[in-house]
């Protein structure tokens, strides 16, 4: 029998040394999801400060406009993506050599540049109207840059999903942090110097058109660009239907604040957003596994046992969202009784229905691999229209009710209804491209303790008692996980990290 030690590699028994230079082999020796943690982990931190920046330069009733201006932003982006970073998925993940999928890459590129340079002349023009039918009160060429950078700025996905695909993670760190920090110390020159609303935006808009520049510009070295009329056919054929899916998503969430506009006050409007920011938080702990998983859940079905594995790494993603959830949902109210005015205090009510509504979203995307696995996205765009009608008929009907079914609660009634939609007919969508068993009732037991340790947590007045029980609490739910056998995949590289602890301190 061989011994594992004669296969050691010369690495394995020489470590590097412990000087800078070792300490740089080590870190490039990091894997993927380690450095995507680290990352999302960096970026959050500055949306954290910049959380309280904003708030204590900026009332509620100026931030609730800000959030109107900036839902219509996020649907001229959307538009603007033409679902390139999917399509790059879809056809450059599955390309038999290097060369292929550059190719792929440089003819995305170039059907992404033509048409967001079409559509924000186009937003330009539209801008006066747009302002007027939705009601939006901010300064006019302040929301021109924003409406400019949503639109070019849908260009950074594409350069963004292959430097993912190439597993290039300290690239994808270096653009994100820098962005951030740039982003923060900015908008704290503009508030600081009393440009309030206006300044926020523009300073936002100007990082972002710099930022997507060097993006696009460095795919383009790689890659070239080249124009292609087959992939201008598919993005019709398969972008197209991904945009407007991706225009139902948003129509799941954000675009409630333009149904809310002019039927809600504009502070609840603010409140509402600003639990929206902690709901979105959860993904601070969701994005490691997400970017690994996501360019890569579609190659792994044509794989030997690849629903099996799929379904254990469904299992692993639900229990991180649930885990995500617990987390900020204990945690986030203390920040707010700490570290915002106390007009902002009352944000801390909408938090666990938007993170709720928020994880069932993510479960939705977890749940969609086999309608993506398809030639063309119709399947997708089918789903997510009927659930976007569910929620648009929502907010119609229930926002404007007075009395405890309408407003800001109204909307949510309408998030989840949509997204509950979503869920079920992407499981029956998905299930003869790739029928894979998922977990259910072991989600839906982990679901249910998640809510329980959430609703038994103290006040927010009270926030030392509620930090000491989100660690009890959290430590506690973790184990529930590893109970029910969520966290598989991650079980053995767990143990394998005990055990070469133990040995060491053996």
């Amino acid at each position: 029998m061989t011994s594992i030690d004669e296969h050691a590699s010369p690495d394995a028994e020489t470590p590097p040394p412990v000087g800078r230079d070792g300490l740089i082999a080590r870190l490039k020796k990091l894997p993927p999801p380690v450095i995507y943690t680290i990352s999302i982990v960096v970026t959050n931190a500055m949306s954290f400060i910049t959380m309280p920046l904003m708030t204590f330069y900026v009332d509620k009733a100026q931030f609730g406009q800000f959030d109107v201006a900036l839902a219509l932003v996020e649907g001229f982006t959307l538009i603007a993506g033409i679902g390139a970073a999917h399509q790059l998925i879809r056809f450059a993940s599955t390309a038999d050599s290097d060369r292929e999928a550059a190719d792929v890459a440089s003819e995305l590129l170039g059907v992404a540049l033509i048409f967001c340079g079409v559509l924000s002349v186009l937003v330009q023009l539209l801008t006066i109207p747009l302002m007027a039918g939705l009601d939006v009160k901010v300064d006019p060429f302040a929301l021109r840059m924003m409406l400019l950078s949503g639109t070019v700025a849908a260009c950074v996905e594409l350069p963004l999903m292959w430097i993912r695909l190439k597993d290039r993670a300290w690239h994808y760190l270096a653009f994100a942090v820098g962005r951030a920090v740039t982003m923060v110390v900015l908008l704290w020159i503009v508030l600081s110097a009393g440009y309030g609303v206006t300044g926020l935006m523009i300073s936002n808009a100007s990082v972002m058109l710099a930022g997507t520049a060097v993006l696009v510009f460095l795919l383009w070295r790689e890659t070239g660009v080249k124009v292609s009329i087959d992939r201008f056919y598919q993005a019709a054929r398969y972008g197209a239907p991904i945009v407007g899916a991706a225009l139902c998503m948003f129509a799941l969430g954000n675009v409630n604040r333009l149904f809310m506009s002019g039927e809600v006050a504009d502070a609840v409007i603010a409140e509402f957003g600003l639990a929206q920011r902690f709901a979105i938080a959860v993904f601070l702990v969701y994005a490691p596994f997400e970017l690994w998983w996501m360019p890569k859940r579609i190659a792994l079905l044509k794989e030997k046992d690849g629903y099996a594995q799929s379904a254990e790494y469904w299992g692993l993603g639900v229990a991180i969202l649930l885990l995500g959830a617990a987390a900020i949902s204990l945690t986030a109210p203390i920040f707010i009784e700490l570290a915002l005015r106390d007009q902002y205090h009352q944000s801390s009510a909408y938090i666990p229905a938007l993170i709720g509504a928020t994880v069932l979203a993510y479960i939705v995307m977890l749940s969609n691999v086999g309608a993506y696995a398809r030639e063309d996205g119709y399947a997708v765009l089918m789903v997510d229209a009927i659930g976007a009608g569910v929620a648009i008929l929502g907010y119609i009907v229930l926002v404007p009710l007075e009395g405890a079914l309408g407003g800001a609660v109204g909307a949510l009634i309408a998030m989840f209804a949509g997204n509950f939609t979503r869920l079920g007919l992407y499981v029956v969508a998905g299930l003869k491209s790739a029928p894979i068993r998922y977990p259910w009732e072991r989600a839906l037991i982990g679901a249910a303790a998640a809510a329980l340790v959430i609703w038994g947590a103290p006040d927010q007045e009270q926030w030392l008692l509620r930090f000491g029980y989100s660690v009890i609490a959290g430590l506690a739910l973790l184990g529930v996980m590893f109970a029910l056998r969520l966290m598989r995949p991650v079980e053995e590289p767990l143990l394998q990290i005990l055990g070469r602890l133990r040995d060491t301190r053996g």
